[in-house]
Parts: structure tokens; sequence; C-alpha cells
């Protein structure tokens, strides 16, 4: 199991078993609460590419790469 750390808490997080879904989910509200936080648009890319959603992968890992450059 490994940790995320985002809107300034740890969570636990489990790729192994927790379904892209779930992930989606989870990330999503740790984006909202803290939007700069590249990781979790990093992590909800690969859950998107698992899904087979290419485009939205694609857009998280962009925007990730944005908030990166801008540090």
């Amino acid at each position: 199991m490994r940790v995320i750390e985002s809107s300034g808490e740890a969570m636990p997080f489990n790729i192994f078993s927790d379904t892209p879904e779930k992930r989606i989910q989870r990330l999503t509200e740790d984006i909202e609460k803290n939007p700069k936080d590249y990781r979790a648009y990093i992590d909800r890319g690969w859950a998107w590419h698992e899904k087979g959603e290419v485009e939205k992968a694609k857009a998280d890992m962009e925007k990730a790469r944005e908030i990166m450059a801008g540090r």
C-alpha cells in the first residue's frame, strides 16, 4: 500500500485492489480540495488510462505538467 498525501492529510491508497473508478472518485475529491496537487492529477491520469479513457488521461497529465512548470 502506498500513501498519497493530498489536501494536507495522508490517505491510504491501495493501487493493487482499488478499482480505477474508486481511485478516480477519490482523486477528484482531492483535486477539488487542492487543485495545485500535481500528484493527484498524475495518479488520476493513470486511473483514466487503465479505463481506456486516453483523452482524459492526457488532459490530467498535461494539467500536472502545467502545475509542475509553475512551481
